[in-house]
């Protein structure tokens, strides 16, 4: 995370974690996010491997059902 306090739900682990934590969802792991403080959450977040996160993004931005798109609670 680079700034403020969030809520991570992984694999149905709940973590908290502020600036300068990392945290990792492993692949085909149910993971959610929320914003636990008062103060704007930045997290910076990376792919890996990519493959097709661009054609993801186009979907879910596009207005594709979240179930479509395999997301939880879709």
């Amino acid at each position: 995370m680079i700034s403020g306090s969030a809520r991570f739900e992984i694999g149905g682990e709940i973590v908290h974690a502020g600036p300068e934590d990392r945290l990792v969802a492993p692949v085909g792991v149910a993971h959610s996010s929320s914003n636990v403080g008062t103060e704007p959450v930045h997290v910076r977040v990376q792919m890996w491997p990519g493959l097709r996160w661009a054609e993801f993004v186009e979907r879910l931005f596009g207005g594709e059902p979240a179930a479509e798109l395999g997301l939880v609670g879709g």
